[in-house]
């Protein structure tokens, strides 16, 4: 009877863990832990530059809808004499001047307007508008000063793309060289 005592007090008796245990234990969390912050930061990651594709896809969505609203509705100013002043007074690679029927401020007055939209030196989108003032019955003049807003972020050069912001075409489709 006091051998099954003493076994019965050894099988109680605990003695806590091993070092080898210990050691398996610290390298199986320093594994999970490993993985968990892994993939943490990877998630964080890919969530911040999706917000941030995001974010300018939108603003360059905005900026061309305002750019393709004001080309689709240029129009030419009729002048003194019986003459009409070109729609598009100016088209360089990084800028296009031209007078539009599209009013971005207001939906009452439909008076002209004359565009800019220019790659500015810190490389952003503007658009700059001046509206025109009654000269005589049917003509008007761009004498006013000039509202200038920006479009939006940062512009690819065309040095380092190697195509050009701005690319015109004539009526049959053959492209303009801009500046000539």
């Amino acid at each position: 009877m006091s051998a099954v005592r003493r076994l019965v007090a050894r099988a109680r008796r605990d003695d806590g863990v091993s070092l080898a245990e210990l050691l398996v234990a610290i390298m199986v969390f320093g594994i999970v832990l490993t993985v968990v912050s892994t993939t943490f930061v990877s998630l964080t990651k890919a969530t911040a530059q999706a917000r941030f594709i995001d974010a300018n896809t939108r603003v360059a969505s905005n900026g061309l809808n305002d750019l393709t609203r004001t080309i689709r509705a240029a129009r030419t100013i009729a002048q003194p004499g019986g003459t009409e002043a070109s729609s598009f007074t100016l088209a360089t690679t990084e800028a296009l001047t031209l007078t539009t029927a599209v009013n971005t401020a207001d939906s009452v007055t439909t008076v002209p307007r004359r565009v800019t939209f220019r790659v500015e030196a810190d490389r952003t989108l503007s658009s700059s508008t001046v509206v025109a003032t009654p000269l005589q019955t049917d003509f008007w003049q761009f004498t006013s000063p000039a509202t200038t807003r920006t479009l939006g972020g940062t512009v690819v050069t065309a040095a380092s793309s190697g195509t050009p912001l701005f690319t015109y075409l004539d009526f049959t489709g053959k492209t303009l060289t801009p500046d000539a």
